[in-house]
């Protein structure tokens, strides 16, 4: 089901909600656990709070293998363009944020940005690259990235991964109203050249309307 906006509930201007469950066979049994997806901008919602506390067990457990880039020095929430929360029966349970620096081009945010998932959401297993709630966040940062004026948007994965990027690409066509693209190679995502996972595939679109094919007009991918 294409998403038009319908079950995005706009808190303010800077805040926006989707409530949802999500259904999953395990073992024969269907499962079924309410999610809420968050998304605002910095200071605009009181999980601010709660997430930076959430953060802070998430580290300090450190029994994950990219966990420094969770720690404050790599993930300031105050330096993040949007910050989206998931929640389950009042429980945070993920989250990840839309960012931008200064490496990308003018007008350019990154979704998806240092997506955490719990152990509540892993053990939902999906052979849909993109769930219900992913659609939604990716939805709500690009609404909430365009209205701070941002021109593009992308979402980058290793330089391993082209087929999964493709079958991601293809289904947030499919279930989104806008118009994704898929780099024609690896693209340098970070100032580090040398370093092999700077390098990764990029999916991306248009935030604005344009008369011009947004698959060539946008300076990271030529």
């Amino acid at each position: 089901m294409k998403s038009n906006n319908e079950n995005i509930h706009e808190v303010s201007e800077n805040y926006l909600v989707t409530k949802f469950h999500r259904q999953e066979n395990i073992d024969t049994h269907l499962w079924s656990i309410p999610i809420e997806v968050h998304s605002f901008t910095p200071g605009f919602c009181s999980l601010q709070k709660d997430l930076e506390i959430y953060r802070d067990e998430i580290v300090q457990e450190g029994n994950e293998s990219l966990i420094a880039n969770y720690k404050l020095k790599r993930l300031n929430f105050e330096e993040q363009e949007v910050i989206s929360i998931f929640l389950s029966q009042g429980k945070i349970i993920g989250f990840c944020t839309a960012w931008n620096r200064d490496f990308y081009p003018d007008g350019t945010v990154r979704v998806l940005n240092r997506y955490w998932q719990d152990q509540t959401m892993r053990k939902f297993y999906s052979k849909a690259c993109v769930r219900t709630h992913i659609q939604y966040c990716v939805e709500h940062q690009c609404l909430l990235s365009k209205r701070k004026g941002f021109k593009w948007a992308f979402i980058s994965k290793d330089s391993k991964s082209k087929r999964y990027c493709e079958r991601f690409s293809k289904r947030l066509n499919e279930h989104t109203e806008q118009n994704w693209f898929l780099s024609n190679k690896p693209v340098l995502v970070t100032p580090d050249s040398s370093n092999l996972s700077s390098w990764q595939w990029v999916i991306y679109r248009a935030l604005e309307d344009t008369n011009q094919n947004s698959e060539k007009n946008w300076g990271f991918v030529n």
